[in-house]
């Protein structure tokens, strides 16, 4: 009796332990891990530009669970503060050589808690996203601003079997969604959502980051923002025969109104307007901007615009401003219907430049 009672303890024990440490969950995962450690992971990352005086760059690895266990523990409390105590970190000092770095890392360690490496911090550490290429780019010294970078074309990412590889600025290093080859986020104000450029099936990532300006400019004006007439609403903006959102400017025909614009450009932005049948294909997705290659923004510069509504650019007498400033277009609106105004900054530098957009209806 005794010993069935020891075999029945001994096998509630085991169940519980079992479901305190997930096993159901953790062992598949320890198995994946394992896999993951025995087989690194090859990043081959060049800056384009970097001050060759540039010897060191330090490179951190961070490593999440994968499996929480269960019950009072350090893993409880992540669930409570997931992400923060039982993350592994990894820090390596990286030779540069001609502006290159290479080094390897695993991609998995096998534990109870099955860690994943989940974002890599190259230069600063914190860095928001999920790949970061940063060395200090804040201080001009080290960038060699006579080096004129590669002229780029899209796709700007590529993934094949595993290898992944960028080629591209650092403006848009960290936007990428990986393997689709159209890089973009909502707007180029929207909070940039880490890019998942780390998964599970990686082998390596091959990077030429650029670090010459990619200038971008939006429509999307700031959230605390009005002047010029408009009233902000907190989700529009307002003004007598218009209504302004970051996605449509509402006119009544007949009226002229500014436009709020802001620009990173030193030089006035080009823009076009199409009517509603002849936007381009590249511009038909879910967001507000895009890189589009130079020649198919300048074939749309050359065509025939709408001549429903008159826009003309009204630049700030102060001359330049940076992205927290405002300028505006002067939209007059002529004739009812759906026109799409694009703009972008000039860039002899790269074979794209970054395209923005905004909807213009015209009621009748």
């Amino acid at each position: 009796m005794l010993r069935a009672g020891v075999i029945a303890a001994i096998v509630v024990a085991s169940l519980l332990a079992g479901a305190w440490l997930n096993a159901l969950r953790s062992i598949p995962l320890m198995l994946q891990a394992v896999g993951q450690e025995r087989h690194p992971v090859d990043f081959d990352v060049e800056f384009g530009g970097l001050d060759h005086s540039v010897a060191r760059v330090p490179v951190q690895l961070f490593y999440y669970p994968q499996t929480p266990i269960l019950g009072i523990s350090a893993h409880w409390w992540s669930i409570v503060a997931p992400l923060r105590i039982d993350t592994i970190t990894r820090s390596l000092e990286v030779d540069v050589a001609g502006g290159k770095l290479r080094w390897s890392a695993p991609l998995g360690l096998a534990g109870v808690s099955n860690f994943r490496l989940q974002r890599v911090d190259v230069g600063e550490q914190g860095a928001p996203y999920a790949v970061t290429a940063s060395v200090d780019l804040n201080d001009p010294a080290n960038v060699d601003r006579s080096k004129a970078p590669r002229s780029l074309d899209l796709p700007l990412v590529a993934e094949s079997s595993g290898r992944l590889v960028y080629d591209g600025p650092i403006a848009l290093w960290g936007r990428l969604e990986s393997g689709d080859g159209n890089p973009y986020v909502y707007s180029p104000r929207a909070g940039v959502v880490p890019a998942q450029l780390i998964w599970d099936g990686l082998r390596s990532l091959d990077a030429r980051i650029d670090l010459a300006p990619y200038a971008m400019a939006t429509f999307v004006v700031p959230a605390d923002w009005q002047g010029e007439g408009w009233k902000n609403e907190g989700y529009r903006l307002t003004r007598a025969h218009a209504t302004l959102t970051d996605k449509a400017l509402d006119v009544a025909a007949g009226n002229a109104v500014p436009l709020p614009f802001a620009r990173e450009c030193e030089l006035p932005p080009q823009f076009a307007l199409v009517a509603e049948s002849r936007i381009p294909k590249w511009s038909r997705i879910d967001g507000l901007w895009r890189p589009v290659l130079r020649r198919d923004w300048e074939e749309l510069l050359r065509a025939p615009q709408a001549s429903g509504v008159a826009v003309r650019f009204v630049p700030n007498a102060g001359g330049t401003r940076s992205l927290a400033g405002v300028e505006a277009f002067d939209v007059s609106a002529r004739a009812g219907g759906t026109y799409r105004l694009l703009a972008a900054c000039p860039n002899p530098d790269y074979g794209s430049l970054a395209v923005t957009w905004i909807d213009v209806i015209v009621r009748s």
